[in-house]
């Protein structure tokens, strides 16, 4: 999914004690920056999200993340495609080498003003992502990648709830 550019991913710093539920956030790194919102209950977060090969995670403020692990992340690429749904079918391509038994389902989701493409990519009982490739335009040469990763289990109503509100306050500014 491009993993190159996460390296050079800056934005205000946030402290253990700040939460961004709600808010607006600016990512910004070499030749990107976009806006996306942590929905009410989950805290946006950039100290770790390299670590995730991302430019910003979200999780649940309640959650213990080394337990949990219910994370969403956010990542912007170069695109490789005139078609986001090429890049989306290359992932699960290398997702399915990596696991034999993978499977993969249908799942919607939109935004407004920009073409999704998602899947749902599973082991089951072991590891659910669910992906979504954003496409906001010709006018930008990156997509952005957005995926939410479970385990053990499908995603609870309240988790795709959230997945869902990061796609639709999704902003491109530059990239």
């Amino acid at each position: 999914m491009g993993q190159e550019d996460s390296d050079s991913t800056e934005t205000t710093e946030t402290t253990d004690t700040e939460v961004y539920s709600g808010k607006a956030l600016m990512v910004y790194g070499d030749g990107f920056m976009y806006s996306v919102k942590a929905p009410k209950g989950w805290k946006g977060d950039t100290a770790i999200s390299n670590e995730f090969y991302a430019n910003i995670i979200f999780y649940e403020i309640e959650q213990d993340l080394v337990l949990e692990r219910v994370v969403i992340q956010v990542y912007t690429f170069k695109k490789e495609s005139e078609s986001l749904k090429e890049d989306l079918n290359g992932d699960i391509m290398n997702f399915r080498e990596e696991n034999k038994k993978a499977e993969e389902q249908d799942f919607s989701i939109s935004h407004s003003s920009y073409k999704c493409f998602s899947k749902l990519v599973f082991v089951k009982d072991n590891l659910y992502q669910y992906l979504v490739y954003v496409d906001p335009g010709r006018k930008y040469q990156s997509g952005v990648s957005i995926s939410m990763n479970t385990h053990n289990r499908k995603a609870k109503e309240s988790e795709l709830k959230a997945l869902r509100k990061i796609v639709a306050s999704l902003s491109m500014i530059k990239g």
